[in-house]
């Protein structure tokens, strides 16, 4: 199973802008992508999930996938998703927000590790080099 956060950013994109149904494909989307930001999801499986109308998703899907000229992200023409060679779909920011939240990730595993460390060692009074208990 994948594990795809939602950026804090999300609420101000061009994607939450174009609307709810297009946020609400677009987080299935994310939440659909595996290690290498693909997805196998489709407007038809999400029609028959959500029992709505495939021409509805499948309109949004094709807005999702088209440049986007106020994307902040240049990289495939502000594209936030592009087909693959077999027929699934990368996810163009995959890599950048999954490096992002690594990093984010990684200091608050230090800042606990730390936090745990001195609460460990609190007790222990401070000896000054070169003087002895």
């Amino acid at each position: 199973m994948s594990y795809a956060p939602l950026d804090d950013g999300f609420i101000h994109s061009t994607t939450f802008r174009m609307g709810p149904i297009h946020a609400a494909v677009w987080a299935a989307i994310l939440s659909s992508k595996d290690e290498m930001g693909v997805t196998s999801l489709s407007p038809v499986t999400l029609a028959l999930i959500w029992k709505i109308d495939e021409s509805i998703l499948q309109k949004v899907w094709d807005e999702l996938a088209t440049a986007d000229p106020k994307s902040k992200s240049r990289e495939y023409e502000g594209r936030r998703m592009v087909p693959t060679d077999d027929g699934r779909w990368l996810v163009t920011g995959h890599v950048k927000y999954r490096d992002k939240h690594q990093v984010q990730r990684r200091r608050d595993q230090v800042a606990a590790a730390t936090r745990k460390w001195r609460e460990k060692n609190s007790h222990r009074p401070h000896q000054i080099e070169g003087e002895e208990e």
